[in-house]
């Protein structure tokens, strides 16, 4: 009956449970319902908040002047993404891709003989502020300003300007893009001049000798400024100075100007067997190519160049301009070449104008004056050491210091498989103690040795180790190299020989004394004074690294195990040397003197106290360190912490008969 019962109480709580899902259901439905039925009202669109909104500042600040469209639209995500948690200021894309999207007039470049340098390197904000500016077309600067920023002004400034560059500013002749022309020329060059200036007028023909000019303008002429009437270079030919076109030119019947022969025959009509004899010609020279460096009318530039000198000599050499170079000759850097070449011929090679014994000295000293030199330096040989443009090391040795020392320095070279190096040695920088060209001090050292003055440049800080305690001499007289070897060494420190030999070569006395002793101290056994003793000076005396008996408990560590907890002996913490020698001894323990007599110095035997102490029994002399620790002690006493119980009870007779108890 029990179970029947339990039964239908679970079957009753299944069916409340089924009628709660129920319920449960229905209301969901029912709120469903209610939410979803229509209104009449929309819900609210959410606005999205522009740049401005937060930086009204920044926009303030940018629709100022001539403003970008896109700026002005106050459209920042025209270029620009937007940022949310992570702030930044990130572009849609590089330059030029991102300023192309809507400037497309600029993205054809092919087929262009000139790009402006920033355009073809995609650089617009080089020339333009990508916001707003104060001048037209968004420029950094005022037009002509502008192009300032890159451009040296002086070609541009000079007595007498072009009234175009002065009017109308650069845009007048050059596009500020690209051109179908070279020098980004709107118009190639004859018809951009004749579109001001007209070769028909009498003024014209007059201005040039009469002459059928009507091309060619800037062969003669600046397009920019000039220090001369009418915009002439600087330095003119001298047939077109005097008007006398005919030296070189035939006039055709047409009206064309023709020159009367070639080019070179023309120049050597003038200047003819300059070069008869010379060796050395270059090879333009050689070959007749007077124009590949020579303007034929007139030129800004010395000696009637084409190009400044830097840019027309490393058109065909490239010396002394690899940005990689560690050094340069300041010439070849400059594009100086002419100061040590010729232009044409020459009797010394290549092209020098004199041999290289005597040219390097023009500009360098030789210091003859000096009674020490390098042998190469002395005979001129420059180019032993030296490149003459650049180099991949320092002062333009044509190979690291280290090699190019040791390729003539060879027994020195030798020393660098040794044990010990010199830091300047093993760094291979010989210049640091030695001169290269010559000096006042042998083997052209830098400074005096005497004294200690050239270890000293590096090594100052050894000398606070002499303050107010004691000095090796040596070292105090700056007698350096009586101990160290200037480049390597076999021992350490670059030592001459093994410390404790090359310590007695001159302390012959401590030699003499340990040679005689049977017992040797244990560093003084290896010849290792540097355990002890400090090199150079130390604020101890005897040039000791510590005092005493600190230097002593370094390692003896077991003498001073009583002397915190117990009681120490008075002469150990005191000096350790009054009981010990310190390099060697005939008496065990490196002692002054036998046992006996050393504590007897200090302990009376014949007093009564001496003999009531010890049982009025009197002690062996050598019995001393029996019962005692000779440096210190658990009491006063200083007997050692274990005893045997009779001598600890003060009874003798168990081990010695007739001893009184």
């Amino acid at each position: 009956m029990a179970s029947i019962k339990k039964e239908l109480g679970g079957n009753k709580m299944k069916k409340i449970t089924f009628y709660s899902l129920q319920v449960l259901v229905c209301l969901t439905l029912a709120f469903l319902v209610v939410t979803c039925v229509p209104t009449g009202k929309q819900p609210k669109k959410a606005v999205r908040n522009t740049c401005v909104d937060c930086h009204q500042k920044m926009a303030d600040k940018y629709l100022q002047g001539n403003v970008h469209a896109p700026v002005l639209n106050k459209n920042c995500e025209a270029c620009h993404q937007p940022h949310g948690l992570i702030g930044g200021l990130y572009l849609r894309q590089k330059q030029p891709n991102l300023c192309l999207r809507c400037h497309r007039e600029l993205g054809s470049l092919s087929g262009k003989k000139s790009i402006h340098k920033p355009m073809a390197k995609g650089k617009c904000s080089t020339c333009h502020n990508p916001h707003n500016s104060k001048f037209a077309n968004l420029l950094n600067a005022e037009a002509n300003e502008s192009c300032f920023a890159c451009h040296d002004r002086a070609p541009f400034s000079k007595t007498n300007i072009h009234a175009p560059l002065q009017n109308g500013g650069c845009k007048t002749c050059h596009d500020p893009h690209m051109a179908d022309q070279p020098y980004l020329l709107i118009k190639d060059t004859n018809n951009l001049c004749s579109s001001c200036h007209q070769t028909e007028t009498p003024s014209f023909k007059k201005s040039h000798s009469g002459y059928p000019v009507k091309s060619g303008c800037v062969l003669c002429h600046s397009p920019h400024s000039s220090n001369r009437q009418a915009l002439l270079k600087d330095v003119l030919h001298q047939p077109v100075q005097k008007g006398n076109c005919n030296s070189c030119h035939q006039i055709a019947a047409n009206g064309t100007i023709n020159l009367a022969a070639l080019p070179n025959k023309l120049c050597r009509n003038c200047h003819a067997d300059q070069y008869q004899g010379s060796p050395q010609l270059h090879q333009p020279v050689k070959e007749g190519q007077c124009l590949d460096c020579h303007a034929v009318h007139a030129s800004n530039y010395g000696t009637m160049l084409i190009k400044p000198q830097k840019q027309l000599c490393l058109d065909c050499h490239q010396q002394g301009q690899n940005p990689k170079m560690r050094s340069k000759h300041t010439p070849a850097q400059e594009g100086k070449c002419l100061d040590c070449h010729q232009g044409h011929d020459s009797k010394d090679t290549p092209l020098l104008r004199s041999s290289s014994q005597t040219l390097c000295f023009k500009c360098h000293d030789r210091m003859s004056s000096v009674p020490y030199q390098h042998p190469p330096a002395a005979t001129g040989d420059c180019l032993a050491c030296h490149t003459p443009h650049e180099s991949e090391n320092r002062k333009l040795l044509a190979n690291n210091e280290s090699e190019l020392c040791f390729s003539c320095h060879t027994t020195t070279a030798k020393e660098m498989g040794r044990f010990s190096l010199h830091n300047p040695f093993a760094r291979g920088e010989c210049s640091r103690c030695h001169q290269a060209h010559g000096s006042k001090q042998k083997k052209l050292l830098k400074s005096k040795k005497e004294g200690g003055i050239l270890c000293l440049g590096c090594h100052q800080g050894l000398t606070h180790t002499t303050t107010n305690g004691s000095e090796h001499k040596p070292f105090t007289a700056g007698e350096c190299l009586t101990c160290h070897s200037p480049h390597a060494s076999d021992q350490p420190y670059t030592l001459r020989e093994s410390p404790g030999t090359l310590c007695l070569s001159c302390h012959t006395e401590t030699k003499l004394f340990i040679n005689r002793q049977e017992v040797a101290h244990a560093p003084v056994a290896k010849l290792n004074c540097a355990a002890c003793h400090s090199a150079h000076g130390s604020p101890y005396p005897n040039l000791h690294t510590k005092r005493e008996p600190t230097l002593c408990l370094s390692c003896h560590i077991e003498v001073g195990r009583y002397w915190q907890k117990g009681v120490g002996h008075s002469p150990a913490m005191k000096d350790c040397t009054i009981c010990h020698q310190p390099h060697g001894s005939n008496q065990a323990g490196m002692l002054n003197s036998p046992i006996g007599q050393l504590c007897a110095k200090c302990h009376q035997e014949e007093t009564t106290i001496f003999i009531n102490a010890h049982q009025k029994i009197m002690p062996r002399p050598d019995s001393c360190v029996t019962c005692h620790d000779p440096h210190g002690g658990l009491e006063k006493n200083l007997l050692y912490p274990v005893s045997h119980n009779p001598f600890a009870n003060g009874t003798c007779n168990p081990c010695h008969q007739g001893r009184k108890n």
